[in-house]
């Protein structure tokens, strides 16, 4: 379920997708712009999950095959594609601190809204607990809709608490707005 509709500006997807951005100062419109292409473009999303296989398999060909170990891999190439710098990230956790010190802000459990970044990441790496995923809705009742390294980047269901199959969350990173 989409409710948030200011994203929906005609144009503003293709504009903020090839900008490339300097600073973290410009990351919340480039943010927009990558709302709009993984709710309105199937295709798009579909290829940037193919680019994030690729460059997960290329890191380490013996690990578990891509979308088991794919999460910073698919979020470093969403965020390249709509002009944020960070590079061909593949750790959860490297890619939070990338975020920060690009002065992202974190956002407490509750307080996350559409087009934060997600985590479980603490403060030392943690294989197969650390997570990363971008948040396209959330549901005031409980629970979000997401896109991360699963399905082929389709929108799915993921609770903000810990349930089975699912570590908690620990914070959200929120892109800092040019104005401040």
């Amino acid at each position: 379920m989409i409710r948030d509709t200011a994203y929906l500006v005609p144009g503003a997807a293709s504009a903020a997708a090839d900008a490339t951005v300097a600073s973290g100062a410009d990351d919340a419109g480039a943010i927009r712009g990558l709302l709009f292409r993984i709710r309105h473009e199937p295709r798009w999303r579909l290829d940037v999950w193919k680019e994030a296989s690729r460059l997960q398999e290329l890191h380490d060909p013996d690990q578990d095959p891509y979308p088991k170990n794919g999460c910073a891999s698919t979020l470093s190439v969403l965020l390249k594609r709509c002009g944020i710098d960070v590079g061909n990230e593949v750790y959860a956790l490297r890619l939070v601190r990338q975020l920060l010190e690009r002065g992202w802000e974190r956002v407490p459990v509750g307080q996350q809204r559409a087009g934060d970044v997600g985590t479980t990441c603490g403060d030392e790496r943690q294989p197969g607990i650390d997570h990363v995923y971008f948040v396209l809705d959330v549901d005031p009742l409980g629970g979000m809709t997401v896109v991360d390294n699963q399905d082929g980047l389709r929108p799915h269901w993921r609770p903000t608490e810990a349930q089975e199959s699912f570590s908690p969350t620990t914070t959200f990173l929120r892109a800092p707005t040019a104005s401040r």
